[in-house]
């Protein structure tokens, strides 16, 4: 189970939320580099290229599926193969990785948790745990569909990815959405801080959401977090993403 500081953390982002209409405004006049959303910034979320399945039958199969207050700003969908590694397949399709990218994406998840073992260890429950989550990404030499305890994991996969490669994850579904954020590195050290969105469907399979921003904003679900194991510099992320988060909470 994901050790997380629900509570508190969900406490200190309604207090932001009760003053949402004057911060926003304030942060929007002000300019200022520790308020404004990055978000503002171009996506550098790969293109679709001929051979992938991402096209308006995608987002007509799956409008359905995907929350009423993000579907607006969903542009399209990428529905990768459901073959197990959808999930990374996703992920790979965002950081721009060429079609074999969710191997890599695997290797380089088993890697940030190899060089940051004790922060995982505590994050994801144990060291049982963790050896689990280790275990469910290794795939080997086998290049082909794998079964479901192989496949991306929210809870347990979020932190990492969002630490791994220095941007928010978000999660989307009808059931529940929630998003992760770096806790180890701060937005100004980020290559890109343009959320990946990981729309759930279909109750097993994992797709991309390309999200269009309005007026420079994404909605984002509030985070879940570990207070006590962000650094210095991560405690950037929270005014990062706060328009979003501020958007999406207009309900």
């Amino acid at each position: 189970m994901f050790v997380v500081e629900e509570t508190s953390e969900a406490n200190e982002f309604r207090e932001i939320l009760s003053k949402a209409k004057k911060l926003h405004v304030m942060l929007s006049e002000a300019g200022s580099e520790a308020g404004k959303p990055h978000e503002a910034e171009e996506s550098h979320q790969s293109e679709p290229d001929k051979e992938e399945v991402v096209d308006s039958s995608s987002l007509e199969r799956y409008k359905h599926q995907c929350p009423p207050l993000v579907l607006p700003y969903i542009k399209r969908i990428f529905d990768p193969p459901s073959d197990g590694h959808c999930g990374f397949h996703a992920v790979s399709r965002a950081l721009g990785y060429d079609n074999e990218g969710c191997y890599r994406v695997r290797e380089e998840m088993i890697e940030e948790i190899s060089k940051n073992k004790n922060t995982y260890t505590k994050l994801l429950g144990g060291a049982n745990k963790l050896a689990k989550v280790v275990d469910g990404l290794k795939v080997g030499e086998k290049k082909g569909p794998v079964g479901p305890s192989k496949w991306l994991n929210q809870l347990s996969h979020g932190q990492i990815l969002a630490d791994l490669y220095v941007r928010p994850v978000v999660f989307i579904s009808l059931k529940s959405s929630s998003s992760f954020i770096p806790l180890r590195l701060g937005p100004d050290q980020s290559p890109d801080t343009t959320p990946i969105y990981l729309l759930h469907v279909d109750n097993n399979h994992w797709t991309l959401a390309y999200i269009e921003p309005k007026d420079g904003v994404r909605p984002i679900p509030p985070p879940l977090s570990s207070k006590q194991l962000v650094s210095d510099a991560a405690k950037g992320w929270k005014y990062n993403i706060l328009s979003g988060v501020l958007l999406y909470s207009k309900k």
